[in-house]
């Protein structure tokens, strides 16, 4: 295949790439599965145009060709394989991204062994030829071993999709189900691509499929933060809004479900007191506790507004509200946290269960938890007084 012919095949995608890291170059999103994403695109886009130069050798002087030809398909090789190890540790730190933080140093040694062998076997390829080899007129040709970078590269792959399906089938979470299905199927591309060019290398497919799974994963990154909530990492009040009103329309009038409202107390001194900085740490504190009891199927967790929470729930044995009040009392007394926070904390906490007699809308069940939310709060202040 020429030089043109390779071009406009990889244009479409170099060019969109772009835009998609430029584009994530301008959010504040700090996150390691952020910065993870677009070392995703760099590889991509090197490993593009170094597959680019390689076809363009035909432009060059015999002894630049030979020099450009050893180093761009070892650029080429290394890439592909490091573009499978960076979607695994993506797949990780979007999924579990305090773990990520907190083990990231062994899980980049544990799986980068694969990976050191590959760059070592294609920087030994000029002596060994085991992966590849260029003759000397400076036609690519595959080494005995040729076939080690797939597999090393499927074999990440393989990993990516076993975590995918251990979270989707693990996390009770309608949402984080979906978050993996639409990963699995951004990974099937590149896996797809891999294997179609491992038996046929003419076709190039693995570049353009590895695009489109890297659009795939860009787009639902921007629908999540459509939906979620960017400091807490919660469901947003307009999902929360839309959820609710679906519950109304779809429940069974037999079925038992409720609503319970959640605000912290005396969150407006914190935050006039200590700063915003430890109000937004206060925040992400009480969410992550709401977030580990709020863990069970049926069960919709959000961030209402400000220092408010929401939680709707299908009553049942593996949630109640009772269930839940016991939690939070535990986790507050307990010190959960403590690290973190070097005050205490507390919260007022309504609860109301959906009839069909008297309850008529949405927003006649949230303002019935709002009132026994508040009344609550004012119990507390006046048990605090007494």
């Amino acid at each position: 295949m020429d030089f043109i012919a390779i071009l406009n095949i990889f244009l479409f995608s170099l060019v969109l790439l772009a835009v998609i890291y430029i584009d994530t170059r301008k959010d504040a999103d700090t996150s390691a599965s952020t910065f993870l994403f677009r070392g995703l695109l760099i590889l991509s886009m090197v490993a593009m145009l170094s597959y680019l130069a390689v076809n363009s050798i035909d432009y060059m002087a015999p002894g630049l060709a030979n020099f450009v030809s050893w180093r761009m398909y070892q650029v080429y090789i290394v890439m592909g394989v490091l573009l499978s190890y960076l979607l695994l540790l993506y797949i990780i730190a979007s999924l579990y991204e305090e773990t990520f933080h907190s083990s990231k140093k062994l899980l980049s040694a544990l799986f980068s062994i694969p990976l050191g062998l590959i760059i070592a076997a294609v920087l030994l390829a000029p002596f060994t030829g085991w992966i590849f080899y260029i003759d000397d007129l400076n036609n690519y040709h595959r080494g005995d071993y040729y076939a080690f970078q797939y597999f090393v590269a499927i074999f990440y792959t393989l990993i990516s999709i076993g975590v995918l399906l251990y979270a989707a089938l693990r996390d009770a979470s309608y949402a984080r189900k979906k978050y993996c299905i639409y990963l699995l199927l951004a990974i099937a591309f590149p896996l797809l691509g891999n294997m179609v060019q491992l038996l046929d290398p003419d076709l190039l497919l693995c570049w353009p499929l590895t695009t489109l799974a890297l659009l795939v994963i860009y787009l639902n990154m921007q629908k999540w933060k459509i939906a979620n909530d960017f400091l807490t990492g919660l469901r947003n009040k307009g999902q929360f809004e839309k959820y609710l009103y679906d519950k109304f329309q779809e429940s069974d009038p037999k079925a038992k479900w409720g609503l319970i409202m959640i605000d912290i107390n005396d969150f407006k001194i914190i935050n006039d007191t200590l700063g915003h900085a430890e109000g937004d740490k206060v925040l992400c504190y009480v969410s992550d506790i709401l977030k580990k009891l709020c863990d069970e199927k049926g069960v919709f967790l959000s961030r209402y507004g400000g220092d408010e929470f929401a939680v709707i729930f299908d009553s049942g044995e593996k949630f109640d509200y009772p269930k839940f009040l016991k939690g939070l009392d535990h986790a507050f007394s307990s010190g959960e946290g403590k690290q973190t926070l070097k005050y205490p904390i507390s919260l007022g906490v309504g609860c109301a269960y959906f009839d069909p007699d008297t309850i008529e809308s949405p927003q006649q069940l949230i303002d019935l938890a709002d009132q026994r939310m508040y009344a609550n709060k004012k119990a507390q202040k006046e048990g605090n007084h007494g």
